[in-house]
């Protein structure tokens, strides 16, 4: 079983249009990470799954799970959905919005904490998020357990407890902003000591921080010391599993 970053970065990117800060500018010339839509690609020889829509995976996947209806996470789903069975949160207005934008497309409304059957013995539990519309995590269990986590501001209490209980072999949340940055409040996205206090509590065995947004890539490059067990994911990592 092996976990594909497709894309690490926030709505704008890195770098993002028309910014200068240290990290655009690396990115730009080569010398720092380049971040695309925060999406994911899970595999086995046998069957794959792809976590939220804002780019196209290697390949059509079996199976599509959404977190949100944002445009970053959406972009491309007339070409990563056509003909394979969807699921994502209720949120009516913006769930047909979606639907309208692809001929064919119904989207299967979920429950949290109520799992679906994929296929060849995978599952996959929609979790509650905290983010500024309604949003889901995502645990997929196949031959391991992987846990994604974005986008949301900490994890709700009943999510947290759900996932430690389970002790996931991989967790990968929202990250977008350095420590103490008003914006996390307002935006609803995790600031780096949430992000991490967060994969802390669930008991994962490894972490991977994703939507990362270039103010903490800045922060970053400044040299951070994160746990052993947790590092900054980036666009095209693999992480594989025997």
């Amino acid at each position: 079983m092996r976990l594909t970053l497709l894309g690490t970065g926030t709505t704008s990117g890195i770098p993002a249009a028309g910014c200068i800060c240290g990290a655009c500018d690396r990115a730009r010339t080569g010398t720092g990470p380049s971040r695309r839509h925060t999406c994911a690609w899970i595999a086995d020889h046998r069957f794959s799954v792809q976590v939220d829509a804002g780019l196209v995976g290697p390949d059509r996947p079996d199976a599509l799970l959404l977190t949100h209806y944002h445009p970053d996470h959406v972009a491309e789903i007339a070409a990563v959905a056509a003909g394979r069975p969807v699921w994502g949160p209720e949120d009516p207005d913006r769930r047909i919005a979606v639907e309208d934008r692809v001929p064919g497309l119904r989207i299967r409304v979920v429950e949290p904490f109520v799992s679906i059957a994929l296929a060849n013995g995978w599952t996959a539990t929609p979790v509650p998020l905290h983010h500024t519309i309604p949003a889901v995590g995502w645990l997929v269990e196949g031959p391991r357990r992987i846990a994604w986590l974005t986008d949301t501001l900490g994890l709700p209490e009943r999510t947290t407890a759900f996932l430690a209980a389970l002790r996931p072999d991989l967790g990968a949340i929202d990250c977008s902003f350095p420590p103490d940055d008003p914006r996390a409040e307002e935006k609803r996205h995790n600031d780096l000591p949430r992000a991490v206090a967060a994969l802390t509590a669930i008991r994962c065995t490894a972490g991977r921080l994703v939507h990362i947004g270039h103010h903490l890539q800045c922060h970053l490059d400044e040299g951070t010391v994160l746990p052993p067990w947790c590092a900054v994911g980036h666009d095209g990592e693999r992480i594989a599993w025997s």
